[in-house]
């Protein structure tokens, strides 16, 4: 051995005492991280349910997983140090992954890897070694409904998130439906801020166009969860809720214990008024995740259509108690939001109303926030200060049928016939037959033109 080789030979040694220690350390950060990660399901979901007994059985097997690496770590300076923590990522992406509960922390996992270390494509380690050790064709991942491109997709996106690039010449190699399912779920969350905001018009052309990509994406993967679940959430968005019923069934016939296709069904039925059904939806999600801030809020809704009250109201506290642990971490509008509407259905106006303004100052143009701000207030008799409120959701764009209804029936009983003919009007330019806003623009037209009731006319 020559010199110059010696010297490669003794650098690499270093390297390795170098490296050793590190990769010690995220073994054992792996391990926590999962450890916690799969704690918090099972207790979140029950460690007696069905889901929480397979879940153990991942953890376990997880654990065991590291605990073999971290033996092949003490044993000897390891050679393949990127192999090892490619190893390290397949456990910790795939097993957390393929449980379909939480993949941002499994996206975060990647960020414990000390920066300074050369480790290889992650993805690519996942698609090479995590799919062949779980394969497609077999349990548990044929119950999952998710196909390799949306696994992938799914790590993608939240590894994005966490600040990891990836190469778009590599990326359109390996992922060529990628794009369209990125786009359409681009286009999804776009235009849902646009539709809170008021502004229908470009929510309009970004659901349109977001179907049109999950619809072409389904052709090429028909039993594809994840797009068929983006499918249903654009039809529900563009109010197509009879359409929207179809995705979610077909989710659910590939994966019947998905908590987003039950929530979604639940919400479908609700605006088809087909509230037993709903019920059933949302108690199969809860049955899930026991604490999931939209099924609770939908149970509490479909049992206040079905005149059960008082059982509603134990949904609606449980809505109240989720809404406050997550704004502790974050102030977002939508959970100010998603609060004030439980404590509207709740009778607890003053609350309601606060909680409504701070989701108002978070987002200014939120229509529903000031919809529901002029429902506490017609609550608390403030019927000019609800006349406001409801006056600015209409000039931001409120277009929601039982809204709209609701504001001309109450703009009648104040006297406000003007804004009352403005809501009626909104909701027939868009459904013709709508017998409530026909009946609502009588009304309005007859008293406007003093006329009473029967349409006679007051001396």
């Amino acid at each position: 051995m020559n010199t110059e080789e010696k010297s490669q030979g003794r650098a690499e040694a270093g390297e390795v005492t170098e490296i050793s220690p590190k990769l010690e350390n995220y073994a054992v950060q792996v391990k926590n991280e999962v450890n916690t990660y799969f704690t918090n399901i099972i207790n979140r979901i029950g460690p007696d349910t069905e889901t929480g007994k397979k879940l153990e059985k991942m953890q376990q097997k997880a654990q065991a997983a590291i605990e073999k690496l971290q033996d092949e770590i003490k044993s000897e300076p390891p050679k393949q140090y990127t192999a090892i923590v490619r190893r390290l990522n397949v456990i910790w992406l795939g097993m957390v992954l393929f449980s379909q509960y939480n993949e941002i922390r499994a996206a975060k996992a990647i960020t414990l890897v000390p920066k300074d270390v050369k480790y290889g494509d992650v993805l690519l380690a996942v698609k090479d070694e995590c799919l062949r050790e779980y394969p497609l064709d077999k349990k548990p991942l044929d119950e999952t409904g998710l196909t390799k491109t949306t696994i992938l997709y799914k790590l993608v996106k939240k590894m994005i998130k966490f600040g990891y690039r990836f190469d778009a010449e590599w990326l359109n190699k390996n992922l060529p439906s990628l794009s369209k399912i990125k786009t359409a779920d681009e286009l999804l969350e776009e235009g849902i801020s646009h539709k809170a905001s008021g502004e229908n018009k470009e929510a309009k052309k970004c659901f349109k166009e977001a179907l049109e990509l999950y619809n072409e994406f389904l052709k090429e993967n028909p039993k594809d969860v994840y797009a068929l679940l983006g499918k249903g959430k654009t039809l529900y968005m563009m109010r197509r809720y009879f359409e929207a019923q179809k995705p979610y069934n077909e989710a659910l016939k590939l994966n019947p214990e998905n908590t987003e296709a039950l929530i979604g069904k639940g919400n479908v039925l609700l605006k088809l008024k087909r509230y037993k059904g709903a019920s059933k939806a949302f108690d199969a999600a809860l049955r899930k995740e026991k604490d999931n801030l939209e099924a609770l809020e939908g149970k509490g809704n479909a049992l206040l259509a079905l005149g059960k009250k008082e059982e509603a109201k134990n949904y609606f506290k449980g809505t109240l108690g989720i809404c406050e642990k997550m704004l502790k971490e974050k102030e977002d509008a939508f959970v100010w939001f998603h609060k004030g509407s439980a404590h509207l259905a709740l009778g607890e106006n003053e609350n309601a109303l606060n909680a409504f303004g701070e989701a108002i100052k978070l987002n200014s143009k939120f229509v529903n926030a000031w919809y529901n701000k002029g429902n506490a207030l017609y609550n608390m008799k403030r019927g000019e200060d609800a006349y406001k409120a409801y006056e600015k959701a209409f000039r931001l764009g409120l277009d929601e049928t039982d809204a709209l209804v609701n504001i001309g029936n109450i703009s009648i009983a104040m006297g406000k016939y003007e804004l009352a003919l403005k809501a009626f009007n909104r909701v027939l330019r868009t459904n013709k037959g709508n017998k409530e806003a026909i009946e609502g623009k009588r009304r309005a037209t007859d008293l406007k033109e003093g006329k009473n009731e029967d349409g006679e006319v007051q001396l």
